[in-house]
């Protein structure tokens, strides 16, 4: 949990989880921002990593409705695999199916 809402992911994370360029991840979130505003509060936040031997480097972290919002435009086998394994963003407070797992879809995708 974050002073700005429960944690989910960060642009690092879905670079890498759907085989974009985390340049491009970001410009993806900054597009959103730039038409609304008022996301960057509710579910994007900006933060930074440093790596061995590097200056801090920009990075967002999000929320879930951040992560959903984001990667739902994203195309391609990956990102469609990923979408189905997350069934369409099922609310994870719904009931299982029978015989369904007791951790939620996206959890387990991205523990």
């Amino acid at each position: 949990m974050t002073a700005k809402g429960q944690y989910f992911s960060n642009s690092r994370e879905v670079a890498e989880q759907f085989g974009k360029r985390h340049n491009d991840v970001l410009r993806a979130i900054r597009n959103h921002i730039k038409k609304n505003g008022s996301l960057e509060e509710r579910h994007f936040w900006l933060s930074s990593y440093e790596t061995p031997g590097t200056s801090p480097q920009p990075c967002f972290e999000m929320d879930r409705y951040g992560y959903r919002l984001l990667t739902n435009a994203f195309t391609g086998s990956r990102a469609n695999m990923i979408k189905q394994q997350l069934g369409t963003f099922r609310d994870e407070s719904a009931p299982q199916p029978s015989g369904g797992s007791a951790t939620p879809v996206w959890l387990a995708i991205n523990p």
